[in-house]
């Protein structure tokens, strides 16, 4: 087992990210696209994410932003901050899908839809990931390897 090295004074480590979700978990995860919950998912996104930014710029904090394709493609701008600030974009879906009653083929199609759209947005594509419905599939590891991703969470 690995041992994590502190720095001098410190007792312990705290490891913190962030599932920018916005529309896409009422949508994809819940599917709730009432006027209601899709108020809260633009809130998240118009509101809370420039308040998290304002909060991690102040303590000079980098943290990785799980970030459904679709919340990329519906609020680009915001995005493009988290992007510009030195965090890390990472993959969560595209639509915030639920993986387990979904075939292999299409979360397969998923993935390549959430890996076009950073590419579009930031010229690059993400080596971490988190499973959109915190879940897999009998296929989702398989995929996650073959789409050469470092690491998931």
């Amino acid at each position: 087992m690995g041992h994590l090295k502190l720095p001098e004074g410190r007792k312990i480590a705290v490891n913190l990210g962030v599932d920018f979700d916005a529309q896409s978990l009422w949508l994809g995860g819940f599917n709730r696209p009432s006027p209601s919950f899709m108020s809260r998912g633009e809130f998240g996104a118009e509101v809370g994410t420039p308040r998290l930014l304002a909060l991690f710029r102040k303590h000079d904090i980098r943290m990785t932003f799980f970030t459904p394709g679709h919340t990329v493609d519906t609020f680009p701008a915001i995005n493009r901050k988290v992007f510009d600030a030195g965090h890390e974009i990472a993959r969560h879906g595209y639509h915030h899908e639920n993986p387990t009653p979904i075939g292999r083929d299409t979360e397969r199609r998923l993935i390549d839809l959430a890996f076009a759209t950073y590419q579009k947005h930031f010229g690059t594509r993400p080596t971490g990931c988190r499973s959109p419905y915190w879940d897999y599939s009998e296929n989702t590891l398989d995929l996650i390897e073959e789409a050469g991703f470092l690491y998931d969470s």
